[in-house]
């Protein structure tokens, strides 16, 4: 995203070779080693991992917060226990990482066909507030609206559920120049 280029020229071996795109590629990478994000790619870590690195990073004091993407990537799933009740407890766990060590935390969930968290609604009771990406189409827009994206509140704890934008005026359109991502239009 920071070379403002598709995620797919990278597969492409003879545009990876060319000066430019090297360049541009090590500017990205000297401006990546200078941020404060750090990532630690554990693919489908279990809630006893997830535990042992939120409690690492929470006491280490070093970090502000975190992103876990996604929940239902988390495994370690306790025999006899339903999947519903493993995300609410990894929900449960996330909460409780935020309380404990005083960080942030947001969580990328799978959405069922009926806008509802898939397997439970622990994520929900646990969360502060959380917010569904919401795809618009031409059809849903207003003609002088490009279809887009708006966050649709799901649920909010200390605040009224409140969207961001809605169908008729959405807040994010579709930049496929470097995407698919979505850039912000409106206020």
């Amino acid at each position: 995203r920071k070379m403002s280029r598709n995620a797919m020229v990278f597969q492409d071996q003879r545009r990876r070779c060319e000066p430019a795109f090297m360049e541009s590629a090590q500017r990205a990478s000297e401006w990546l080693d200078k941020t404060p994000l750090v990532v630690r790619r554990k693919p489908r870590m279990t809630l006893h991992d997830l535990k042992a690195t939120l409690a690492q990073i929470g006491m280490s004091k070093k970090y502000r917060g975190v992103i876990v993407d996604y929940l239902q990537l988390v495994t370690g799933q306790q025999r006899g226990d339903s999947l519903t009740v493993h995300y609410e407890q990894v929900a449960q766990t996330l909460a409780e990482a935020a309380v404990n060590y005083g960080i942030w935390v947001v969580v990328a969930a799978q959405i069922n066909s009926e806008g509802g968290i898939r397997h439970g609604e622990g994520l929900l009771l646990a969360c502060d507030a959380a917010f569904a990406l919401t795809v618009t189409s031409k059809e849903e827009s207003l003609p002088s609206v490009e279809p887009g994206a708006y966050l649709e509140c799901l649920a909010h704890r200390y605040g009224p559920a409140q969207d961001v934008g809605d169908e008729n005026y959405p807040k994010m359109a579709f930049d496929k120049r470097v995407g698919p991502h979505f850039r912000n239009i409106g206020g």
